[in-house]
């Protein structure tokens, strides 16, 4: 997700294919954290609305601390709080294992982040600044 020249209340959507290229299954996809990169001032200024996977919401912008205390739920919150637990996708979701090519071809669920810019959060920011933010999955193969 790369986030530049936002206007104040635009919003984003970002879509992420989350695949299964390998020959085993997957059954536990856990969401991990957010990396981010550039000005993590505009990150704090960057609203969480709604993330879904598979269809369903597994993170709700009112069950999110506000850890920066900006008065916002923001990709620097979701961060936070994806790092004091691991977010099981897979148990948070209906969707189940995501099966490998020895069952017929990689399968694939939807990731979605939403999100909205509120500028009402941010101070002495220079005009071009911008941030990447990439999320951190991991894929577990566990036994049933």
């Amino acid at each position: 997700m790369k986030f530049e020249s936002l206007a104040e209340g635009e919003q984003n959507s970002s879509t992420i294919d989350v695949c299964n290229g390998g020959s085993l299954p997957i059954r536990n996809v856990i969401l991990a954290g957010l990396t981010i990169d550039g000005n993590t001032e505009v990150a704090k200024a960057i609203k969480i609305r709604e993330v879904r996977y598979g269809g369903d919401t597994v993170a709700d912008p009112s069950d999110i601390t506000d850890a920066n205390s900006n008065g916002i739920t923001d990709l620097d919150d979701l961060n936070t709080w994806l790092g004091d637990r691991s977010l099981s996708l897979t148990d948070s979701t209906g969707q189940g294992t995501l099966n490998g090519t020895d069952a017929g071809g990689s399968e694939c669920a939807l990731l979605v982040i939403k999100t909205e810019m509120d500028y009402s959060v941010l101070s002495d920011v220079p005009d071009n600044a911008s941030v990447n933010a990439s999320v951190d999955l991991i894929g577990k193969q566990e036994p049933l």
